[in-house]
């Protein structure tokens, strides 16, 4: 039991990074409608400018941590503007293939651009443990995972009061529900998405440089994180922070769990990376239980007919006339 609670402690930093992030994703979808699908992918790239910086620049610490969210910043702002909204009439189906297409862009082109990997990574919060008030002996923390988890916690906390009680986020909650009258009300829906889209870029960069302080950096790490924080983000129905911040951090402290006796699972029951599945499991037993998890946007354009049932009586007569016609051929044959 003891090992149990040590790997959750461990995990409690990293999962409250991913749960960050995986409101990020909320802000974006709340303002267009869209999974944004390149969400880890600019992850990476402000964390391989903000190492980049730091290593090979000589950069102070916490400007190259500016520079890298601004770089994430710049990057959601100009596809939001130059892609997005040129695709507004578009189909919600090509709008997330565009952000496919972002990700794998991102993806190709940090490698030539920063290299593959770094000598070394900055320890956001220091050196050290804190010793918890539970335990014989008592379990440790270390400070880098204390703080990681706190800050997430306070930025999900200013986020979920700016958008429930500025005008931009019922501005944002409003157009998320109908844009029509958003703009009706003579507010810019363009500009709504544009600024959400920067804000919620710049929490994937700073939640993916949280994230570097305890894991080892890789192109396709993030991305591979994202499917957690996508997993939760159906659980809050990509609308809600608390629900999908509890959601990231549970699920992502029940992965390494999970991992830690994947050889007793393999052994007894005959499953194989069940810590990898979880969040899929998670995102199919929510939207089995809530029928659909994905909030419908007011776009009529998308909207489908209902479904029509054709009435049994003129099939019941076609099927008459037609075995009547079958059988007076035969007997004009015979």
């Amino acid at each position: 039991m003891r090992l149990e609670l040590e790997i959750l402690i461990a995990s409690v930093g990293s999962a409250g990074a991913i749960a960050l992030m995986s409101t990020g994703l909320i802000m974006v979808y709340r303002a267009s409608g869209i999974l944004n699908f390149a969400h880890g992918a600019q992850a990476t790239l402000a964390t391989y400018f903000y190492l980049w910086l730091w290593n090979e620049k000589d950069v102070p610490l916490l400007l190259s941590i500016v520079f890298g969210v601004g770089l994430a910043v710049l990057v959601g702002a100009s596809f939001q503007f130059f892609v997005l909204a040129r695709l507004r009439q578009a189909s919600m189906l090509i709008r997330v293939v565009a952000t496919l297409g972002l990700m794998i862009t991102i993806q190709g082109a940090i490698v030539p651009l920063f290299g593959l990997s770094f000598g070394r990574t900055p320890h956001l919060g220091g050196g050290g443990t804190f010793m918890l008030p539970f335990g014989d002996p008592s379990f440790q923390i270390s400070k880098a995972r204390a703080y990681v988890f706190l800050i997430s916690v306070a930025a999900t906390a200013i986020l979920w009061a700016v958008y429930k009680f500025t005008r931009f986020g019922l501005l944002t909650s409003a157009a998320a529900e109908n844009e029509e009258a958003v703009t009706l009300a003579g507010w810019s829906v363009q500009r709504l998405q544009l600024l959400n889209w920067m804000v919620g870029s710049g929490i994937a960069g700073f939640s993916g440089i949280l994230l570097s302080t305890l894991v080892p950096v890789s192109v396709s790490l993030y991305t591979t994180m994202l499917v957690t924080a996508i997993a939760a983000a159906v659980v809050g129905r990509l609308t809600n922070f608390w629900p999908t911040y509890v959601a990231a951090v549970l699920v992502a402290c029940a992965q390494p769990l999970i991992a830690a006796h994947e050889g007793g699972l393999k052994d007894s029951i005959g499953l194989v990376n069940v810590s990898q599945a979880l969040p899929f499991l998670v995102i199919i037993v929510v939207v089995i239980r809530q029928g659909s998890a994905v909030p419908i946007r007011d776009l009529a354009a998308e909207v489908r007919l209902p479904r029509v049932s054709l009435p049994n009586r003129p099939v019941l007569w076609i099927g008459f006339v037609g075995v009547g016609a079958m059988v007076i051929g035969v007997v004009a044959i015979l």
